[in-house]
This record gives structure tokens, C-alpha cells and sequence, in this order.
């Protein structure tokens, strides 16, 4: 099974949006403020919006995104895998895919915010914690050298 990596286009919002209700709606160590703050931030109309300024990135599998990855200047800002796709090293793929377009822009560390229960899959990818964050998610914001 061959997943492609690919530019984001303005018609994947609403499926991109849908992955990401999916994954808080599971995410075990968000509580519900945290669950609502993040359903309102990524509605498709918004993800559109991210698109625009910042280099955004889907997974494919079949032709069905399963995965998104998005770089904000040094920042990777959004990094979600369809629940059912999860722990089959896509996340890493994107990941990878992302840093390889950090590094085409000289950057030489790449920074994220964490949520709780992503920071062991960010360790595995080399990031280091750097400060824990509060407002308006609990995160750790870490950091990677590249």
C-alpha cells in the first residue's frame, strides 16, 4: 500500500477537517475545553485559510487522505493521522516529508507544540521538550535540530 504525499489543495478542507474531529473526539488525555477549543479552530473554512499561509501537506492512501502535516514558517503547526491509519509510520512519513521542505528553506531547527498524548511519537522523531505550555491546550513545546 503506497501512500503519497501531497500539495494541499482548498476541495481536501472538509475531509481534512473531518480527521481531525475524529482524532480529538479519541484523544484520551485532551479534556473537553481542550476538545471543543481545537473542533472550532480546525472547521474547513479555517483550514483554508492555514493553507494559504504555510507550505500544507496530505497523505494518501488510495486516493483517500488519511493524513495531513502542515510547516508555518519554522513551525510544523498541524500534524494529524486518521485514527484508523494511526501506528503505520505515516505520521513519520509526513514528518519527514516536512522537514526535507524545512531544510530546502535553510531552517535549521523546526519547532511544534506537542499535545500530551503525541509527545513519546515526537521524542521517537528526535524532538526534544523544551517548556510545557497551559492556554489554550496543554502542550510541550519542543524543538529539533535539522
Amino acid at each position: 500500500m503506497e501512500i503519497k504525499i501531497r500539495k494541499f489543495r482548498k476541495s481536501d478542507s472538509k475531509i481534512c477537517s473531518r480527521i481531525i474531529y475524529d482524532c480529538v473526539a479519541v484523544a484520551k488525555k485532551l479534556n473537553q475545553k481542550e476538545k471543543e477549543f481545537l473542533r472550532n479552530f480546525y472547521f474547513s473554512e479555517n483550514i483554508v485559510k492555514l493553507s494559504k499561509k504555510s507550505d500544507f501537506f496530505v497523505a494518501e492512501k488510495n486516493r483517500k487522505i488519511i493524513g495531513m502535516g502542515r510547516l508555518e514558517k519554522r513551525k510544523i503547526a498541524t500534524l494529524y493521522i486518521s485514527p484508523g491509519e494511526q501506528r503505520k509510520r505515516i505520521g513519520t512519513l509526513i514528518i519527514n516529508y516536512v522537514i526535507k521542505k524545512a531544510q530546502k528553506k535553510n531552517i535549521k531547527k523546526v519547532e511544534l507544540e506537542a499535545l500530551l498524548q503525541s509527545i513519546g511519537f515526537y521524542q521517537k522523531q528526535g524532538f526534544k521538550k523544551i517548556k510545557i505550555l497551559r492556554k489554550p491546550i496543554r502542550c510541550y513545546k519542543m524543538e529539533k535540530f535539522i
